[in-house]
């Protein structure tokens, strides 16, 4: 939504409820829901499938080049506040300047690939001083009572706020193209300008105005009234509208968290092609909330939905012009292949996985620093295990722990990789590593992986004190970093303890 997308999958039953997610809260917040190795040892595609799905891509790798290769555009450095919500917005009253919240965390791959592309666009130049910007770590303990007030379902969420009585003037979910984020950051200057009883006010009844009660319905939980909201903004905007894209993710996006499943499925069935406007990773956003709906169709429809999202989002990913990122791009072809899954089109799943993972070993070739190669340390441990080569990329995942002392991530991940390999007392290690080092609610991803650990060894006692740490730290967070859903999942897990598995 990181884009959404797949930085962090949330399943149905999490959405509905109450977990946060990222990247969607509640669930996994890392991309594709975790663990996801279902593809592990499938049949290899024909090699002249994985041909023809990376024709588009050489030709977009060939153009990636050449830009390379001309002289380097002058990038922009944002003045960002870190961390200190109180002192953007003192800032903000002082200079009467609206607020620029960029809502992140480390875990998440879209957020790390936004702060190292599109937020450092020269175009974003005339921007800087005419906003106060902010960026939060949402894990943070010091930022949980911002989450209070601004609900985030999807990681990144990015805000515009007007320090007249902190009133939301614009949002947006997941990765943006620059062209999206120059619109976000324009309605929300027009908002506040309105709200500082100056020029440039939004219209009553225009499309920008109906996006901002959405979106101020939204930050404020009322996910019914925001879906109305962005309906009537769609149904108002003119044919080109820049925003339309991105309001169609939001209100598709309402439409499931409040359970309306019919209305999301109806949605993705009418706007399947509108939500590739601008050909951004919008439509990898729009596609991901549809298919969850698609299960709650009759077959029929349920396929015809399924073929409408691979149709618009295979458009945009292959379109040379394709505003989507190497990460967004990482994102729809992971999501081309789940769809390909549903459609039972085994041969294009395994080929849209290689083309992936192709990707993804240029992007980390290509990566100047060790951040950057962090960047997609998720989609690729991922996609490695989906087909069955998990144990090849250990080398690297140690490499970029050793590269990164200090970050978390890369031993979740090696923790997470050397888990689904088998490789237990190895697993365990790097579990143990990140447990020390995670902070806020994503520590109880870490500790949760400990318990899945344990379970894997067949050691009952062991797994179920793992189990009960986690319930503890998850009833120990602060309000804003609080989830039902993730307390109450982790009650099911330790409840589970030494029983069948039913999803077997």
């Amino acid at each position: 939504m990181a884009s959404l997308r797949w930085c962090a999958v949330i399943t149905l039953a999490a959405a509905l409820g109450g977990g946060g997610g990222g990247c969607k809260g509640g669930g996994s917040q890392d991309g594709r829901a975790e663990p996801r190795a279902g593809g592990a040892g499938k049949a290899t595609a024909p090699a002249t499938a994985v041909g023809k799905a990376d024709a588009p891509a050489a030709a977009a790798a060939a153009a990636g080049k050449a830009r390379a290769d001309a002289p380097a555009a002058r990038t922009v450095q944002i003045p960002w506040i870190s961390d200190d919500y109180a002192a953007a917005l003192a800032r903000a009253r002082a200079e009467k300047k609206p607020i620029f919240i960029d809502m992140w965390a480390p875990w998440c791959h879209t957020c790390l690939s936004m702060k190292q592309t599109v937020m450092t666009d020269p175009s974003l130049a005339p921007f800087l001083e005419r906003f106060v910007w902010l960026e939060v770590d949402t894990d943070k303990p010091v930022n949980a009572p911002l989450l209070t007030r601004l609900a985030i379902d999807v990681w990144p969420t990015f805000y515009v706020l007007s320090p007249e009585g902190e009133s939301v003037q614009a949002r947006h979910l997941g990765a943006a193209s620059i062209a999206q984020l120059r619109e976000v950051l324009a309605q929300g200057e027009d908002g506040h300008q309105e709200a500082m009883a100056r020029s440039g006010k939004l219209p009553a009844g225009s499309p920008a105005a109906l996006a901002r009660a959405g979106d101020r319905a939204a930050a404020g939980g009322d996910l019914k009234a925001a879906a109305k909201s962005y309906g009537e903004a769609l149904a108002a905007a003119p044919a080109g509208w820049p925003r339309t894209a991105d309001v169609l993710v939001k209100e598709m996006s309402a439409r499931f968290r409040s359970g309306d499943l019919a209305g999301c499925a109806d949605l993705g069935m009418r706007e399947a092609t509108r939500a590739a406007q601008g050909k951004t990773a919008s439509v990898t956003d729009f596609s991901y909330y549809a298919a969850q709906c698609a299960d709650k169709l009759d077959d029929a429809r349920a396929k015809l939905l399924r073929e409408r999202l691979r149709d618009a989002v295979r458009g945009v990913v292959d379109a040379p012009d394709s505003a989507m990122s190497i990460d967004d791009r990482s994102d729809a072809l992971s999501a081309l292949r789940e769809l390909a899954e549903k459609l039972g089109d085994e041969a294009t799943a395994r080929a849209m996985a290689v083309r992936q993972r192709d990707l993804l070993d240029r992007a980390v070739a290509e990566a100047k620093t060790p951040l950057g190669r962090m960047t997609y340390v998720w989609p690729r441990s991922e996609v490695y295990v989906y087909l069955g080569e998990g144990k090849k990329l250990i080398p690297d995942l140690e490499k970029l722990m050793a590269d990164l002392p200090e970050e978390y991530d890369p031993p979740y991940r090696l923790a997470w990789v050397r888990l689904q390999t088998g490789e237990l007392d190895q697993a365990m290690t790097a579990a143990q590593r990140a447990v020390g080092m995670v902070y806020g609610p994503r520590k109880g991803r870490a500790l949760a992986m400990v318990a899945d650990i344990q379970k894997a060894r067949g050691d009952l006692e062991a797994e179920r004190a793992a189990r009960r740490a986690v319930v503890d730290f998850y009833a120990s967070l602060p309000p804003g970093h609080r989830s039902a859903g993730s307390l109450a999942a982790a009650r099911e897990a330790l409840a589970a303890v030494g029983k069948p598995d039913k999803t077997k």
